[in-house]
């Protein structure tokens, strides 16, 4: 009786592999695809079927890219708790601790009364200068600067993982020829590891070009921003002599 149970569970187990297996695969494509909701629904039930730790870390990258940083850093440290000596760790805790960054608060925040309890300030008298936006184009400069900053760092992040794939479809190249340089035998696992390879090679790929194409539009902002800042500080502005005329000096 024993040994009928257990094979029964066996059968029952691998059947919940093959399941999972075609979540896994269905998520992938909802991924490359950008459909991160359907990515994660699948990614889910594959772990629900077959709690592979690899899953919790694609479901962190899901969540990530979808722009939910609290459910990212949830799956990305759920998958250190499940994998203390990955391979990728520092690709895991260098995403928990930019998302860190952006879920904690910058400072206290001011009481909702607070604002409604300020009185507001009397206007200024307006004097008799010109008034040049230089400061509003300052704060055009470094604002694309900033920005130019974000996109270029992203760009970066995108080239670490897309750098991750690519050690993953080596490693699965370096095993395929391996097997054919001592003319093993091909199965499932070589063939499940042969389409893994083929995945990560084509994520590598797109990931090099988005990379590049966000380093270079970072590179362009930074660049459009500094020009303003640059243009900012030539600017002046001179009083209005006592008749009221209007004069404005400033070097381009």
């Amino acid at each position: 009786m024993l040994g009928i149970t257990a094979g029964w569970s066996g059968r029952a187990r691998a059947e919940d592999d093959r399941v999972a297996r075609k979540h896994y695969q269905k998520g992938v494509l909802h991924y490359d695809l950008g459909e991160f909701d359907q990515a994660i629904a699948e990614f889910r039930q594959a772990y629900a079927l077959s709690p592979a730790p690899a899953l919790l870390f694609d479901l962190g990258q899901a969540h990530r890219l979808k722009h939910d940083p609290e459910r990212a850093l949830h799956f990305y440290r759920a998958y250190l708790r499940a994998v203390p000596d990955a391979k990728n760790r520092a690709d895991a805790q260098g995403w928990i601790d930019r998302l860190q960054a952006q879920v904690q608060p910058t400072g206290p925040q001011p009481a909702p009364h607070a604002a409604a309890a300020r009185t507001p300030e009397p206007p200024k008298p307006a004097d008799r200068s010109l008034v040049v936006d230089g400061g509003g184009a300052s704060n055009h400069g470094r604002a694309a600067k900033a920005a130019g900053t974000v996109m270029a760092a992203g760009g970066l992040a995108l080239f670490a993982t897309a750098i991750y794939f690519g050690h993953q479809a080596q490693a699965a190249e370096g095993a395929i020829a391996e097997l054919a340089a001592h003319r093993g035998q091909w199965d499932a696992p070589h063939q499940l590891l042969y389409e893994g390879g083929q995945r990560a090679a084509t994520r590598a790929q797109i990931l090099y070009l988005a990379g590049g194409a966000a380093m270079a539009t970072g590179g362009l902002l930074y660049l459009v921003g500094w020009q303003k800042d640059r243009l900012a500080r030539r600017l002046a502005v001179v009083p209005a002599p006592a008749g009221g005329a209007l004069a404005l000096t400033g070097t381009f």
